[in-house]
């Protein structure tokens, strides 16, 4: 991969998607959610109320597809890839210890570059300072936002 950055903003987006992935028209975003738990942990409806404050709501203008662990931390990255595969526009992490997150990066970027993603671009809170790290330290250099939060 030519390019690697990130941008401080949300949690994981990922751009760059080869032409053939572009040209395929969506009806709705696709979002893909990568748990480290359970479908029924809490944190769900709190990103949900989250997504429908920026205006996305599931089923209505923004698909979801779930991918849970089950406290099964070395089945994310097969996960990870699982998405990346799916070709989803977004993938929003939960959870998971640092060097599970670490894994979970390397797995989503060997696939990127499997498939042919020529960039790759990780969104995060200034917060997150762990995540920002983390990226940093895995090769990713800073960029200007490519969107605000309202």
């Amino acid at each position: 991969m030519r390019r690697r950055d990130f941008v401080i903003l949300l949690a994981g987006a990922m751009g760059g998607r080869p032409s053939a992935v572009r040209a395929q028209q969506k009806t709705m975003p696709v979002i893909g959610f990568l748990g480290s738990t359970s479908r029924g942990a809490p944190f769900v409806a709190a990103f949900l109320e989250g997504l429908a404050e920026t205006g996305y709501v599931e089923g209505q203008n923004a698909a979801i597809e779930y991918r849970w662990a089950e406290g099964s931390y070395d089945r994310l990255p097969a996960l990870a890839a699982e998405l990346v595969k799916r070709g989803v526009d977004v993938i929003v992490t939960q959870g998971g210890i640092p060097p599970t997150r670490a894994a979970l990066v390397d797995a989503v970027v060997k696939e990127a570059e499997r498939i042919g993603y020529r960039e790759m671009r990780l969104d995060t809170l200034p917060s997150m300072v762990g995540a920002i790290a983390l990226y940093r330290k895995l090769g990713f250099e800073p960029i200007e936002p490519i969107t605000t939060l309202p």
